[in-house]
């Protein structure tokens, strides 16, 4: 039968339920934050090096024109369409790297 006594006791339980649910969350939180921590890899060189962009990833093919090292002007072309790049894209010259010219 419902009464306010049985209500009370319900109110209770709920509490007290809800109560060591999320103190069980709480702890299961604590415990995998510390488990990271201990395993996290430290690593002095990394804080030297700036965090990767997605540029970062891709090679860049300047052009589809290859140029082998019996050519005497092939690096100078690549300094100038380097020099042209990061000009053009307002970056420092270094920012990015050739990797192949290939030809059409």
């Amino acid at each position: 039968m419902f009464t306010l006594d049985n209500l009370g006791t319900g109110i209770q339980t709920l509490i007290l339920g809800m109560l060591v649910v999320f103190l069980a969350l709480a702890i299961i939180w604590l415990v995998v934050a510390l488990v990271g921590m201990a395993f996290k890899k430290k690593d002095a060189s990394a804080k030297d090096v700036p965090a990767a962009t997605p540029a970062d990833d891709v090679p860049i093919v300047l052009a589809d024109t290859q140029i082998t090292a019996a050519s005497d002007r092939a690096g100078e072309l690549a300094a100038v369409i380097a020099a042209a790049i990061c000009a053009y894209e307002n970056k420092p010259i270094g920012s990015f790297r050739v990797v192949s010219f290939k030809k059409r």
